[in-house]
């Protein structure tokens, strides 16, 4: 086992000592300065006014007659009048400083090395760049005179000094004896500026800090903490906390850790969103957590309104404008100024930049690095996208004032409460190439918990997907979830706390966070909707045809369609198949509200909800396919798999429209006389019909209740089980609300389908779920969300006809236009009602007609592309949120000719040897009187 640390640590020496126990540990230190934190060397820090430090030295010199005595001090004057100071005194001193040849040192050393009586032993003056050319390791005390810097490897080697006599980590409970080493630290007003590092150091060593030192330390802190021209720490912004604040040489941290309302909030970002929700799209990533990204859309919480979840949409449109003014300005020839030659750009001034051919950007001048033989590198940083590269000075371009004026419309974004694996502050390269495939070029949603000037902390985030052509955008991932469930990141619960309270104490407005403020789950998921898994429905509109399951009074039952009954039975078996084979893991986190697998009273496994926490060993499951709850023991759940949680809830809460109880509590016999009514006189399950009367909430979470009419069949003799428990006085009428059916007219159809014709058993143990059961699934819900279809159908049949038009226009000029196939349009869902069928048909007709009436104006495309001299050209392409760039890659092109419309292009290029053809279709509408083509040696370029 090989453990590496750049430092010395508590966490070590534990390490240390459990290994010593079984094994023999060998330690290698590569620095005296964490040797002597190791080994504990015993020091005194003495806070001197700054005349006083010789007389400090002589006294201490003087205490330790008869033993070895080095003292160290960083210049060379320094150490030749020291050595003047000592003998002057009568005590014999050596002296070492850089400018003594080799063999004079090495004549030093041995002299230093000699046998000698302990009242003659020598004090050696050394300056501080030659005592590793001395090799002395066993002096008995080592005095630091003056100490110019903390580093490990200038002021860290005096420590090597007492090498020899330094304890080891194998004398455990040994005392450091009178002969033994020890260190003397002489500090006065001059240490100001490293008293902040000297106590955390004398903090290590266990060594009582002086009073005068500790208050220079508290008022350096507090000198730094104030400091509006230094910017604020970026461990504690993504962490909370910044383990390097008090570390020493260059592991030091000297960023500012104390939020500062002048320097962090300014006004100029008061137009920021600081509260509700934000959809981004991530342009730059710096690490893990944090990121460069623009603000696409603002979810506000309306001023007027008394609803915390009722929000108010803004569309951003500045940064759009911004960079059209700013495209739009280059584009005339005479604003393409260069900056001139003989000019030295301004470190803080911004600057336009071509980033690529007709592409530009505005830039923040950072830094200056001139060239004798060639023009300045420049390094600047692209202020609308987060990046920073070095580009020569003649490529900057003037800008209007009001352009350059303009902020910077990107944001630096936080992904909270998670941090490195072991507490680390610094970022693997496996979690950061997690973050970038995960975030780059993606639009994500996130909850506000913070804003610092346009600085934003998100939590949560989440991965947000658009839907193809449908407008319609679903979460697909949590950043923080997938990077802990990775093992490349761990839970941070102090961030936001720590962050919030420091911003608290500055005067910035927080936002409310009430709702975050309930506990959260240690294994939160990356697909939170899971506990909110949706139940299944009924048609309002039409009979139903279910079974009865759990009744627990007239007002409180839950039946199952019968539609869905073979995909149930399917779903179950694997189930059982499954927990044979051992599958499932334990469920970790019971909670109530916890999805499950349970084992219920009749030897099966079936899909439940944990519903109460009774003690350490047993809770409430709910079994929302049946509507039982049984109690069952803790360590008898399982986890889930997600093919399991395909197929909704098939138990819906009802309730018997039209009576109430009569003595306002339900009898027992009126709920075994509706028990009874589910069954037949084999106690099998019957089929019964049912017509929804109203829907209201359910008891339980994203469900819902059902009032009802329920009748024994659907023949014209049928038997209302609401009658029936009047006839046999257990229940009263009530008027029912209106209706938009008749009652009394039977449903006298039942379907094919309902009687389970197509029912199939699978001959593989591993089929999750069978073909018929996919097929109803997709009729259930194509029917359930008919409304959801046409409001989804009607926008795009009118664009296809906006559209249609457009290329109508377009193909009276040399427009080549695109080739529509009467197989690529998708067949409406044959199991659709009629009425709908023939509504999208009327809807759709007139864009296809148009689109037919074309073919015969314009050839195929395919007809082109068998040409014998036509090619397929190469073409690369990408695209942002205002343009899309592409290049075809074909070399010295003579003729060509381009054909754009809104939503594909077609260019046609000749050279001496071929003729090429390059077809793309565009994933958004775009603007073809905007495009503009660029001739280059070896490509085309496109914009």
């Amino acid at each position: 086992i090989i453990v590496c640390s750049t430092m010395w640590s508590s966490g070590l020496n534990w390490f240390i000592r459990m290994t010593s126990l079984s094994q023999n540990p060998l330690i290698v230190f590569t620095s005296f300065f964490e040797a002597a934190i190791y080994a504990q060397v015993p020091t005194v820090a003495s806070y001197v006014h700054p005349n006083s430090r010789q007389e400090t030295l002589l006294r201490i010199v003087e205490g330790s007659l008869g033993r070895k005595v080095v003292v160290c001090t960083a210049d060379k004057e320094s150490a030749i009048s020291l050595q003047r100071l000592l003998l002057s005194t009568s005590i014999n001193c050596l002296l070492l400083y850089d400018e003594l040849p080799m063999a004079k040192i090495w004549e030093i050393t041995d002299e230093w090395n000699s046998v000698r009586p302990r009242t003659v032993l020598p004090v050696l003056v050394a300056q501080d760049n030659v005592l590793s050319l001395a090799s002395i390791r066993d002096a008995a005390v080592l005095i630091h005179y003056d100490v110019p810097e903390l580093s490990k490897y200038n002021f860290g080697f005096r420590f090597s000094v007492l090498a020899d006599r330094m304890r080891s980590f194998m004398d455990e409970g040994a005392l450091y004896t009178a002969d033994e080493p020890v260190a003397h630290l002489i500090l006065s007003s001059g240490n100001r500026s490293l008293s902040v590092q000297l106590v955390d150091f004398l903090g290590r060593l266990g060594t009582n800090v002086p009073d005068g030192l500790a208050r220079l330390a508290l008022e350096e802190q507090a000198k730094a903490s104030s400091n509006l021209n230094v910017a604020l720490c970026p461990n504690l912004k993504a962490f909370g906390h910044c383990e390097n604040q008090t570390m020493t040489g260059e592991k030091g941290c000297y960023y500012r850790h104390k939020v500062l309302l002048a320097a962090d909030h300014t006004r100029v970002w008061e137009d920021l969103p600081s509260q509700g929700l934000v959809l981004i799209v991530v342009t730059k990533v710096v690490n893990a957590t944090c990121f460069y990204a623009w603000i696409l859309q603002h979810w506000d919480t309306s001023s007027n309104s008394t609803n915390e979840r009722k929000f108010v949409v803004k569309e951003n449109l500045e940064l759009h404008n911004a960079m059209l003014s700013l495209n739009d300005f280059f584009m005339k020839p005479g604003n393409f100024k260069y900056v001139d030659s003989n000019v030295v750009p301004k470190v803080g001034e911004v600057y336009g930049l071509e980033h690529t051919v007709g592409h530009f950007r505005r830039v923040l001048v950072l830094s200056i690095t001139p060239k004798k033989s060639a023009p300045a590198s420049i390094t600047v940083f692209h202020m609308d996208y987060g990046d920073k590269s070095t580009v020569a000075a003649r490529r900057l371009l003037h800008l209007p004032r009001e352009l350059a004026n303009l902020r910077p419309f990107i944001m630096e974004v936080f992904c909270c409460r998670i941090q490195p694996q072991d507490c680390d502050l610094d970022w693997t390269f496996q979690a950061n190439h997690k973050s970038y495939e995960l975030v780059l070029r993606k639009e994500l949603l996130g909850k506000i918990v913070l804003r610092l000037g346009n600085t934003l902390w998100l939590d949560p985030l989440v991965l947000w997907e658009s839907l193809p052509f449908v407008d319609a955008k679903v979460p697909l991932q949590n950043v923080r979830s997938t990077l802990i469930e990775a093992n490349l990141a761990c839970n941070n619960a102090t961030h936001l706390e720590s962050l919030r309270n420091m911003a608290a104490e500055a005067g910035v407005l927080l936002p409310n966070l009430s709702e975050m403020n309930k506990e959260r789950s240690e294994d939160d998921s990356a697909n939170t909707v899971v506990n909110q898994h949706c139940t299944a429905f009924l048609d309002m509109k039409d009979f139903n045809h279910v079974y009865l399951w759990k009744v627990t009074s007239p007002s409180d039952f839950y039946i199952q369609p019968l539609k869905f009954n073979s995909c149930l039975d399917e779903l179950e078996n694997n189930i059982q198949k499954t927990m044979k084979r051992r599958e499932l893991r334990k469920l970790r986190s019971c909670h109530p509200g916890a999805l499950c697998i349970a084992h219920y009273n009749n030897d099966g496994w079936y899909r439940g909800e944990v519903q109460e926490v009774l003690n350490s060993s047993e809770v409430n499951v709910f079994f929302p396919d049946y509507g039982d709850t049984a109690r069952c023991p803790r360590d008898e759940l399982f986890k889930p798999l997600s093919w399991m949680m395909l197929l909704p809830y098939q138990g819906i809460q009802c309730s018997l429209a039209g009576i109430v109880s009569p003595s306002g509590n339900w009898s027992p016999m009126a709920q075994s006389v509706l028990e009874s009514f589910g069954y037949d006189d084999y106690d099998v399950n019957r089929v019964l019909c049912l017509r929804v009367v109203k829907k209201n909430a359910g008891k339980h979470p994203w469900t819902n209740c059902y009032e009802v009419l329920l009748f024994s069949g659907c023949y014209k003799e049928r038997i209302s089980a609401a009658d029936l428990l009047v006839e046999q006085g257990l229940a009263v009428s009530t008027k029912l609300p209106k209706l938009s059916f008749d009652v009394n007219l039977a449903h006298s159809t039942v379907s094919l389908e309902a009687t389970g014709a197509y029912d199939s058993e699978s001959d593989e143990d591993g089929e999750e779920v069978t073909l018929e059961c996919q097929r109803k699934l997709e009729e259930h819900m194509y029917n359930v969300f008919s409304e959801v279809r046409d409001q989804v159908l009607a926008p795009a049949a009118e664009f296809m006809q906006e559209l249609s038009y457009e290329r109508d226009a377009l193909g009276q000029g040399d427009t080549c236009q695109p080739q529509a196939k009467e197989s690529e349009a998708q067949p409406p869902q044959q199991s659709c009602i009629q009425s709908d069928k023939k509504a999208t048909e009327k809807r759709v007709k007139p864009a296809n007609a148009h689109l037919r009436a074309l073919r015969k104006e314009c050839p195929l495309l395919e007809s082109h592309l068998k040409a014998e001299q036509s090619r397929q050209a190469s073409i690369s392409w990408w695209q942002d949120h205002s343009f899309v760039y592409v290049n075809i890659l074909i070399a010295n092109v003579k003729e060509y000719k381009l054909d754009v419309t809104a939503k594909m292009f077609c260019i046609r290029a000749e050279t001496a040897q071929h003729e090429y053809l390059a077809h793309e279709r565009l994933y958004a509408p775009i603007v073809p009187k905007k495009t503009s083509l660029v001739v280059k040696a070896d490509s085309l370029g496109i914009i």
